[in-house]
């Protein structure tokens, strides 16, 4: 090795600013494609900065260099690898004592401070330190780089899907404005009766006089949100090798969202889109902040320390302070959505258009946290922050609330438009929270309603399943010949994502 790059290695504290540059460049390349590289340098330059400033910090402590840099990237160093290690000992321990935080954080506190203290008494050999440190993130960065290389080389533009190819341009086809209304975690006719022996018969009466359809026995192909709305959007079924993890596949499930098959079919079409769900579409990104997948930097900072600690005990925090305007912000949020989306759908059915409209919406009804009673009284913080999703009351009260916002949103869409649109409200799954893991089965009977106007149902028929929507609704609505998938099913077992 040429002496004078030996001699910089040794005396250069490059690691101190790799760390962070390593951090980031893997968590870019483990979620490629989910993650812009404007965001990636965004969080970057955050931690950049946050890195030196620790060191300005403990340089004034210290009053050495050499002490500074070791103590702020070991700082750093912790937070950002807390996650991995924290996975870890719950992966290979369990529920262990030393797996919780009541025991890690004071454990990690003082271990730090022992730390700290030593670095300020002893004059330490640097020279091996930064050497070592140096060669390990200079190749951890390269490797890093050639995995990402690879995947660059690799990809492609997005490919003419197998669809538009298939799809018959219909010039002379009625394009009927389309809204598509997902009231998540509905559950079916069948679930209602036999799990909370609760009969719904008079809300879908209710639909039936506004000229909806009801598919009997319908199912959902999931019973995970994000791979539900997927598969539905992008006709087709997803990619599950392992069930059991389903955090593995949320970004790939989010991609297919992003590229669906639907939204591209009726852009081919002439549609306009409005995008009032939880998900970003190409070039119809979300006005509403994900609520079932992380945010482009979460995705690479949450394996964090800082991170972890705000999303697993924020919460707590802020109802043990009682900081009522934060507890409101958080607590709500869903809530407020779901008015801000019934608004704004109202709205665009109001608006004349020259183009035809595709308008997707996505409300958390009747979906937990519950927030009202039957008649849409709002439930106190108290209440709310005590709930449990397996409360089979609350669902259902929250459930005939939603029945009556659903029904008043179709009733302004229907009025507001100056021709017959087309309503499609169904449900991503059904109830999930099931104590007795024999109704488990349950889960996937769901919702499935629809209005076409003067259009026939023949093609949705009985036992119908969502990954078969919109293929029979292109069929019937604009002359086309997709093909109808078997209606399969698959459950995931752990649902932390929702």
């Amino acid at each position: 090795m040429n002496k004078r790059l030996l001699n910089t290695l040794k005396s250069k504290p490059a690691f101190l600013l790799l760390l962070p540059v390593f951090f980031v460049l893997h968590g870019f390349n483990e979620n490629y494609n989910a993650v812009s590289v404007s965001n990636a340098l965004l969080l970057l330059s955050k931690y950049l900065a946050s890195t030196l400033l620790l060191f300005f910090l403990f340089l004034w402590i210290y009053k050495n260099k050499i002490n500074a840099y070791l103590a702020s990237f070991s700082l750093m160093a912790i937070n950002f690898f807390f996650g991995s290690f924290h996975d870890f000992l719950k992966k290979n321990f369990a529920d262990a004592f030393f797996t919780k935080y009541s025991f890690l954080l004071p454990s990690l506190l003082i271990f730090t401070i022992i730390y700290l203290i030593i670095l300020k008494k002893r004059k330490l050999q640097f020279q091996k330190t930064f050497f070592y440190l140096n060669i390990l993130f200079f190749v951890l960065i390269i490797t890093d780089s050639s995995h990402l290389m690879l995947k660059i080389l690799k990809a492609k533009n997005i490919p003419e899907r197998a669809y538009l190819k298939e799809l018959n341009i219909c010039d002379s086809c009625n394009k009927k404005d389309i809204y598509l209304i997902l009231a998540d975690e509905y559950a079916g006719k069948t679930e209602l009766n036999k799990i909370f022996s609760f009969n719904n018969d008079p809300f879908l009466e209710q639909l039936k006089k506004r000229g909806f359809h009801t598919i009997d026995s319908s199912h959902s192909n999931y019973n995970l949100t994000v791979y539900s709305v997927a598969s539905t959007l992008n006709m087709d079924f997803i990619a599950v090798k392992d069930p059991s993890q389903p955090s593995k596949y949320v970004v790939s499930a989010s991609n297919i969202i992003y590229n669906n098959n639907v939204v591209l079919l009726l852009k081919s079409l002439g549609y306009t889109i409005s995008n009032l769900s939880s998900f970003d579409m190409y070039e119809n990104h979300t006005k509403y902040p994900d609520v079932f997948l992380p945010a482009e930097e979460e995705l690479i900072n949450s394996q964090t320390l800082l991170n972890r600690v705000a999303h697993d005990l924020g919460y707590h925090l802020i109802t043990t302070l009682k900081l009522n305007y934060f507890v409101r912000k958080q607590l709500y949020k869903k809530f407020d959505y779901n008015n801000e989306k019934i608004k704004t759908t109202i709205d665009i059915s109001k608006q004349k258009s020259k183009t035809p409209k595709f308008v997707f919406t996505h409300l958390n009804l009747p979906h937990f946290p519950y927030y009202t009673d039957s008649n849409g009284n709002k439930l106190g913080s108290e209440i709310i922050t005590a709930q449990i999703p397996t409360n089979k009351k609350q669902y259902l009260e929250y459930l005939i609330y939603s029945n009556k916002v659903l029904l008043n949103l179709i009733d302004n869409i229907q009025s507001n438009s100056l021709t017959p649109p087309i309503i499609i409200l169904f449900s991503d799954h059904g109830f999930r929270h099931f104590i007795d893991e024999k109704n488990t089965s349950m889960q996937f009977n769901n919702l499935i309603a629809l209005n076409l106007g003067d259009s026939n149902y023949n093609q949705f028929y009985k036992g119908m399943s969502t990954v078969n929507l919109f293929r029979a609704l292109f069929n019937v609505e604009f002359h086309q010949h997709l093909s109808i998938l078997k209606d399969d099913s698959t459950i995931s077992t752990n649902l932390k994502i929702e």
